[in-house]
């Protein structure tokens, strides 16, 4: 769809605020400041109404921000002057949508958290679900952007697992559907790889004759990708490890505290999640912290189990977590 822009330029205008940018930009923030919630609800309304997605509990300095970007995208130099313009195109209110997600990822990203999945949780959370006599163990990647994460986790848990008889299924989500795309094409740059070791990257990707890089298919069988929602969504199942990290950070305090208690509920006994390191559980929720360094959590098991957790975590803690 063609957009009609909000403003008419006169010939020279944009090459006019290219060279006042900074004066430009404290306009579009003051104009910000002077919005009122009623305002905001309105357009967020709007984008609810067209796209289905419920953006009103992200925190408003985010939501600010992200506004103030398309302001200037379409040339709009007020809120109310913004929701004309998606009323007559309204293919703008995906574009705040997806402005709105911050897709942020890379493979192994903050690598250290890796390391202590891989080295000192596995060997006994994998022992652990052996003696359950399990032979799958699932895990949930929440807002997985474009695959990476999921993929490192493959990466990560393939051989261990593998070696005690064990079949991981990831279950990768989004709530964008675009992003989603990329992450099932399973091909990535060569300089999206740089933080995989050699040695992996020659297990785990085939080079194409683009240059580009794809995800092997004994790993990309092991990733299943799927649009959800974590506001507005039931969790899509319950899970042995699930890693949400860097994205609470982007809510409103009381919704933190709502998606919290929705992604303990979809852990198993004596599950693990582990949070970006910013962001923090509150005590009392059912989940004790096994790792400050690394956020890693564990959902508190039934008394039965108490004591064999209690051992475990014992382990764990003698490892530096």
């Amino acid at each position: 769809m063609k957009f009609s822009s909000c403003t008419s330029f006169k010939k020279g205008g944009a090459s006019q605020s290219r060279e006042q940018p900074s004066t430009h930009k404290l306009g579009q923030r003051n104009r910000l400041d002077s919005v009122d919630h009623s305002q905001l609800r309105a357009l967020l309304r709007l984008v609810r109404s067209l796209t289905g997605f419920e953006a009103w509990p992200y925190r408003e300095s985010t939501l600010r921000r992200r506004l103030e970007l398309r302001l200037q995208a379409t040339a709009c130099e007020s809120v109310g002057e913004y929701i004309r313009f998606i009323q007559r195109n309204p293919a703008e209110a995906f574009n705040f949508k997806e402005n709105l997600l911050i897709h942020v990822t890379r493979f192994l990203r903050d690598r250290p958290v890796f390391t202590f999945l891989e080295r000192r949780l596995l060997p006994l959370w994998l022992d652990d679900l052996v003696a359950q006599q399990r032979r799958t163990l699932r895990v949930w990647s929440v807002g997985c952007a474009s695959g990476q994460e999921p993929f490192s986790l493959a990466m990560v848990l393939h051989r261990p697992a593998s070696e005690k008889g064990l079949h991981p299924i990831i279950l990768a989500t989004d709530v964008s559907a675009r992003i989603l795309a990329r992450g099932r094409e399973a091909v990535y740059r060569r300089e999206d790889l740089r933080p995989i070791p050699l040695r992996l990257r020659e297990i785990f990707f085939t080079e194409e004759k683009s240059g580009l890089f794809r995800v092997s298919p004994f790993l990309r069988r092991m990733v299943v990708f799927r649009q959800h929602d974590l506001v507005q969504d039931e969790p899509p199942g319950t899970f042995d490890l699930i890693m949400c990290r860097n994205l609470l950070i982007f809510f409103r305090p009381e919704f933190q505290d709502q998606l919290l208690q929705k992604i303990s509920a979809a852990l198993t006994e004596g599950g693990f999640l582990i949070l970006g390191r910013s962001e923090r559980i509150p005590s009392g929720n059912g989940l004790q912290l096994l790792s400050a360094r690394f956020q890693v959590y564990q959902k508190r098991p039934k008394e039965e189990k108490i004591e064999r957790i209690k051992n475990k975590n014992a382990l764990v803690a003698q490892v530096g977590g």
